[in-house]
Formats: C-alpha cells, sequence, structure tokens
C-alpha cells in the first residue's frame, strides 16, 4: 500500500520531474498546453512508454524500472528537451515512422490519428510477428485502429 506524501518521504519521479516537462518534446501535441490548458487527450506518439511519477518506490517490482531519478536530479540530468529526447530515443527504438500515433504492445498496435483539425496522419508499422516488412495505415480526423500482426 502507498503511503502519501510528506516532508519525510522524498519525491520520486521515475523517468521525469512533473507532468508539465515530462510531455515536453515527447508526448504532447505541437499545439497544445499542460495541464488546465491541454485541450487535447491524444498523445503525439506512441515511441516512448508511458512514465509514471511517483512519490515513493515501495516495493521490488518499482524498485525494478530502469531509470529513477529524484526531482532535483532532473535540471543536471536532462539540462534541454533535446537530452531528455536523445536519452529516450536510446531507450525506446524506432518502430513505426509517419505523423499518426502508434503504440504496440507484443503483437498488437494501437494506431490512431492525433490531429484535431481535419488533417489527415498516415504512417509505416514495423512487423516483428509477420513476414510481410510493413503495414502502410492513413487516418483521417478521429480515426482509430487496432491491428493486430
Amino acid at each position: 500500500m502507498r503511503r502519501p506524501c510528506s516532508a519525510q518521504s522524498p519525491m520520486w519521479i521515475v523517468h521525469i520531474d512533473s507532468w508539465n516537462y515530462a510531455v515536453e518534446g515527447l508526448y504532447r501535441m505541437p499545439s497544445d498546453g499542460n495541464l488546465k490548458d491541454n485541450r487535447n487527450l491524444f498523445k503525439s506518439t506512441g515511441r516512448y512508454q508511458t512514465i509514471p511519477t511517483v512519490y515513493a518506490l515501495k516495493d521490488d517490482l518499482a524498485k525494478s524500472i530502469p531509470v529513477q531519478i529524484k526531482q532535483s536530479e532532473i535540471a543536471t540530468r536532462w539540462p534541454s528537451i533535446e537530452a531528455k529526447q536523445a536519452e529516450f530515443d536510446k531507450l525506446y527504438g524506432m518502430d513505426y515512422w509517419g505523423n499518426c500515433y502508434a503504440g504496440r504492445n507484443q503483437n498488437l498496435w494501437l494506431t490512431y490519428n492525433p490531429n484535431k483539425d481535419g488533417t489527415a496522419a498516415g504512417g509505416f508499422l514495423s512487423c516483428r510477428y509477420n513476414t510481410c516488412k510493413q503495414i502502410e495505415v492513413t487516418y483521417y480526423e478521429y480515426a482509430t485502429g487496432v491491428i493486430k500482426e
């Protein structure tokens, strides 16, 4: 069971410092804002896994997360958005190319058009479990696809 955050419990952040900084350069749509200014619930990319933000790492499972960063270490670890993107690019390889959202879980893809302005989005998904080299997708506004290789 997790205990409430207090002055005695250090602020632990897994991968990132706060939600504002978490989406900068990774998930947030280019024209969108943070927190109360967030108008688009869609992520811009599925390349990076969701970043959990926690106040304490209690059990062995939580402690097994490969990258754990205290809030006080953020500024020195990632002095710029480009530095953060470079580290995440090393951790998460490129599984698809294009401007749609595509997230993979084993042989299942969740894909959609993150744009809410009427423009189409598409991409090429790299296959791991199928004999074809790639799958091409094109989506119009609010279109979604679930693809099983």
